[in-house]
């Protein structure tokens, strides 16, 4: 059986960040908009711009403008099934108890 592993391959690359983990770990249960990620995370405006701008192109998360605000969530299923999985791992408490 032949498998395409560039898909999985190129999610894990834009998985492979600290930063960018936190931020997707934080939308697993929903949207939240480019604030509530700065705020939750801890990190400044410009590097969750920069990832979630990553994560965009990448096909991970997906935008949606209401108004002045936009926000962000998880658009890709095999993402949203990885992030599962590692959430017990990684996830701190804090960013369980956030995203619920």
């Amino acid at each position: 059986m032949h498998t395409d592993s560039n898909r999985p391959s190129a999610l894990l690359k834009a998985m492979a960040h600290k930063d960018r983990l936190k931020l997707l770990c934080l939308l697993l249960n929903g949207e939240k908009s480019v604030r509530e990620l700065r705020e939750l995370s801890g990190l400044g405006q410009s590097m969750v711009s920069q990832h979630l701008a990553r994560l965009r192109l990448d096909g991970v998360v997906a935008g949606r403008r209401d108004a002045q605000k936009v926000y962000y969530s998880v658009l890709d299923p095999l993402s949203g099934q990885l992030l599962e999985t590692l959430k017990g791992i990684y996830c701190t408490s804090t960013d369980q108890d956030v995203a619920h």
